[in-house]
C-alpha cells in the first residue's frame, strides 16, 4: 500500500493576525493579548484534525474569537476525545460542565484557538454559515471518509420513512446541505436530495437525505462514528431485500447446461408466468450479464463473475407476496398489539412499507379493520373492529 500523503500547514502559512514565535527550540501561536498555544510544525491535517472539523458541527467559534465549544448529549465519549485531540495537537486543556439533561459541554476559553480553528482550519464561526473546510475537499481518502462518518455521527440519522429506510442529515444551513451532497457524489458516487421543512416558531430546517438500496449500501463505506447509528445502518442493510434481476442470476448457476431457454428458468421459479422469466432475463442481457445465439441463452463472462459474487450474500427468497397472507398476518399483528401504525407493521413483520399501505386499504374497505388516531407525527394508528 501506497504511504497516505496528508495536507499540512507550515509556518509560513500562518496569517499574519497570528503571531508565531519560538521559544527554547518549541513553536507558539498568539493572537494579540490571549494566553498562546504550543504547536508542533508542520501541523498535519490528518484524520484527527478531520475529526474536530466534523464534531464542530455539535459545537461552536465564538463570533469575537474569545472561545471554542463543543457539546454532546448521544455520545458522551467524544468530548473526551475532542479534548484529547486538542491537547495531542495544541496542548491545550479546556473544562467540561454538566449543561442539564446528560449533556456535557467543553469549553477553551482560547481566543488564539479560535482564531487558529477559524483561519487556518477554515472553521466558521457561529455567526456564519456551517461549511465543509476547503482542505477536506483536496485531502485524502481516509480523511474525507472519517470527516463524513463525524459529521455524520453529530447530525445523522438512520430513519424509517414510507418508502423503506433513508439516512439523513439535519441542518440549518441549506449552503451546507449542498456541499455535503457534492462532496458525496464527486467523491463517492453516492447520489442524494435535499428536504425543506418548517417548523413552528422556529422557521425552515433541512435535511440531505440517501434513499434507495444502491446508496445507503455505498455509504456504509463510510458510515457512523456512533455505534448506535452504525448497527442500525448495518441491520438495514442486512435486511435489504435482493433484487429480482440477483435471485434469478444466482439461480442460473444451478442450471447444468451452457445454453438453456426460458422454459429451464421457469422451472427454477414455478411460482413465476413465464412473460416474468422472460422479463428478467431481459434485464440480465441489457446489463451484459447473459447473451443469446441460435442454442440459448448464456452467461458472460462479466455475468458469470457477477454470479459468483453474489452467491453467497443472496437470499434466495419470493419476492412476490400473496394479499390474504399479507391480510391475515396484519390483522394478528393488530390484535396482539391492540394498535398500530403501518411503518411499526411493516418493521416487525418485515413487509415493505407500500405493501402493508395497500394491505390497511383492502382491510379498511372490508370493514375489518378502523383509524383509530392520527398523532403530531402524521402517524395513522388501526385497530380492530
Amino acid at each position: 500500500m501506497h504511504p497516505v500523503t496528508y495536507l499540512k500547514i507550515k509556518k509560513e502559512d500562518i496569517p499574519k493576525e497570528i503571531e508565531c514565535y519560538e521559544e527554547n527550540e518549541k513553536f507558539y501561536l498568539k493572537c494579540g493579548m490571549a494566553r498562546s498555544v504550543r504547536i508542533s510544525f508542520p501541523i498535519i491535517l490528518n484524520e484527527d484534525v478531520a475529526k474536530i472539523a466534523a464534531m464542530i458541527m455539535d459545537g461552536s467559534l465564538s463570533k469575537t474569537h474569545k472561545s471554542v465549544m463543543f457539546s454532546q448529549k448521544k455520545d458522551l465519549q467524544k468530548v473526551e476525545e475532542f479534548a484529547e485531540i486538542c491537547h495531542k495537537i495544541f496542548n491545550i486543556s479546556g473544562r467540561i460542565n454538566e449543561s442539564g439533561g446528560g449533556c456535557l459541554m467543553l469549553i477553551y476559553s482560547s481566543k488564539t484557538l479560535a482564531k487558529f480553528f477559524h483561519s487556518c482550519l477554515d472553521i466558521h464561526k457561529s455567526d456564519e454559515s456551517a461549511r465543509i473546510p476547503h482542505w477536506i475537499w483536496n485531502s485524502p481518502e481516509s480523511v474525507v471518509v472519517t470527516y463524513l462518518r463525524y459529521a455524520f455521527a453529530m447530525e445523522g440519522s438512520v430513519h424509517d420513512y414510507l418508502k423503506g429506510n433513508e439516512v439523513r442529515f439535519h441542518s440549518c444551513d441549506l449552503p451546507y446541505l449542498k456541499e455535503l451532497r457534492n462532496l458525496l457524489k464527486i467523491k463517492f458516487d453516492i447520489d442524494s436530495k435535499i428536504q425543506t421543512y418548517y417548523i413552528k416558531d422556529y422557521g425552515y430546517k433541512y435535511y440531505l437525505y440517501l434513499l434507495n438500496k444502491k446508496n445507503i449500501t455505498k455509504f456504509l463505506k463510510i458510515g457512523f462514528a456512533l455505534e448506535s447509528h452504525q448497527k442500525r445502518l448495518e441491520k438495514v442493510i442486512e435486511n435489504f431485500k435482493p433484487r429480482a434481476w440477483e435471485i434469478t442470476l444466482v439461480k442460473i448457476l444451478d442450471i447444468k447446461n451452457k445454453f438453456f431457454r426460458v422454459e429451464e428458468v421457469n422451472e427454477l421459479f414455478d411460482y413465476l408466468g413465464e412473460w416474468t422469466i422472460y422479463s428478467r432475463l431481459r434485464k440480465l442481457t441489457k446489463r451484459n450479464y447473459l447473451s443469446r445465439n441460435k442454442k440459448g441463452y448464456y452467461l458472460t463472462p462479466e455475468g458469470f463473475e457477477k454470479a459468483l459474487s453474489l452467491k453467497d450474500k443472496t437470499k434466495i427468497i419470493r419476492l412476490r407476496t400473496k394479499p390474504e397472507d399479507n391480510e391475515n398476518q396484519v390483522l394478528s399483528h393488530l390484535r396482539e398489539n391492540k394498535t398500530s401504525y403501518r411503518n411499526k407493521i411493516a418493521r416487525e413483520l418485515k413487509i415493505s412499507p407500500m405493501t402493508v399501505r395497500d394491505t390497511l386499504k383492502r382491510l379498511l374497505s372490508k370493514d375489518e379493520i378502523k383509524l383509530i388516531k392520527v398523532d403530531r407525527f402524521q402517524r395513522k394508528f388501526y385497530d380492530i373492529k
